[in-house]
């Protein structure tokens, strides 16, 4: 109902790892507005690796030895990061690093297809947009590249949330039955 919740949890701080997920507003979105936005994270790290680093060569005092070796470690840390994050890998959840996910944007892959439409579906989550407003090809298209795996059945699912929404009650108990079997 348009109602946020937000709490305050003292024990996250010593997480050091984050994320940050866009909602795109345009369904037609360029694939390269997802590429830049990926590749914002591992481009970031390098920046300011840079940075860090041009100030350790630069400004090397004695009497801010300590100071120095702090950056200097910062430095490597966020070249580490940044190289790290572009290695295409699954991680532990599920999801994909910027890496891989890059790599399956270049080589249109059937999941940067799965994420794409799964991104456009969480836009009804926190914009006007509702079922009826997502692209049915491009739910029936990724959903047809994974006829037997549990992505199919979110897609069907998709499918079927969209077509009740659009009042199209005869598809929507297709694609029903469709995540049924698969499931």
């Amino acid at each position: 109902e348009g109602k946020w919740k937000f709490k305050f949890v003292l024990s996250g701080f010593d997480n050091l790892g984050g994320a940050v997920r866009v909602v795109p507003t345009n369904p037609k979105q360029p694939r390269a507005h997802d590429l830049w936005m990926i590749a914002a994270g591992p481009l970031s790290n390098i920046f300011f690796g840079s940075l860090a680093l041009f100030f350790v060569l630069r400004f090397n005092w004695p009497f801010y030895a300590q100071t120095w070796r702090l950056v200097a470690y910062t430095a490597s840390f966020s070249f580490i990061a940044a190289v790290t994050n572009m290695l295409p890998f699954m991680t532990e959840d599920g999801g994909y690093s910027d890496g891989a996910q890059i790599l399956q944007i270049l080589t249109k892959s059937p999941l940067d297809d799965y994420r794409r439409t799964m991104n456009s579906l969480a836009s009804t989550l926190v914009t006007e947009r509702r079922y009826r407003d997502l692209d049915i090809d491009a739910i029936q298209r990724a959903a047809n590249q994974f006829p037997q795996e549990f992505r199919g059945v979110n897609l069907q699912l998709c499918a079927s949330n969209y077509f009740l929404d659009s009042g199209r009650i005869r598809e929507a108990r297709v694609a029903l039955a469709t995540a049924e079997a698969i499931y």
